[in-house]
């Protein structure tokens, strides 16, 4: 359903809350007013395309709700098209991005992996390798040691009350506080504690 004639300019300026349809009846051609150009004609879009009108042109308005949709429909069926194909590409191109920075982090990887076997088996310097790693944002290669150790000593206590072995293990310890590097919480030790008796008396008083 159209109402009477008026111009494209007209329509377009009485309807700013709403994407008018129209009827030009001279060209003939149907489609949605959507905007104005810097050179102030109309621009219709209908078919997928574009075009711009002169304001002066002759126009029917469209008010038939069904008519209206279906120019809508066709008017931007090209845009909706090319949208999905934008979107498509890009999560194209961002699966392209995705699968080359996981192909670069393994290649790294490798290349670590590499290194570090060469430094274990004194083909590379570990100062050198790891100034290659750093300035490739990779870990540096940081080997752990385990260190053993053998501590013997003695000390001597009041025999009076002369404790079993057992009461003395679990408070002889090695005191590492002095390497600085030690990772706390993998120390480990064992005690194992025997004792003699010297039988020398030595209280004041008594020879």
């Amino acid at each position: 359903m159209t109402n009477e004639s008026l111009t494209v300019g007209q329509i377009f300026a009485s309807h700013t809350d709403r994407l008018p349809a129209v009827k030009l009846p001279d060209l003939p051609r149907s489609g949605i007013l959507v905007g104005q150009d810097s050179s102030g004609h109309i621009e219709l879009a209908g078919d997928s395309v574009i075009l711009p009108v002169d304001p002066d042109t002759r126009a029917e308005l469209i008010t038939d709700p069904v008519t209206r949709a279906w120019l809508l429909t066709e008017a931007f069926a090209r845009t909706r098209r090319t949208y999905l194909w934008a979107v498509g590409e890009l999560a194209t191109e961002r699966q392209h991005v995705q699968d080359a920075r996981q192909d670069r982090e393994r290649l790294l990887g490798d290349v670590r992996a590499f290194l570090v076997e060469r430094v274990r088996d004194g083909q590379l310097d570990q100062q050198d390798a790891n100034a290659f790693l750093r300035r490739h944002h990779l870990p540096a290669y940081a080997p752990r040691l385990r260190v053993a150790y053998t501590v013997t000593g003695e000390f001597e206590i009041d025999g009076e009350h002369d404790p079993e072995d057992g009461r003395l293990d679990h408070l002889i310890a090695v005191d590492l506080d002095g390497i600085t590097n030690v990772d706390r919480g993998t120390e480990r030790h064992q005690v194992q504690v025997t004792s003699t008796r010297i039988d020398v008396d030595h209280r004041p008083g008594h020879a």
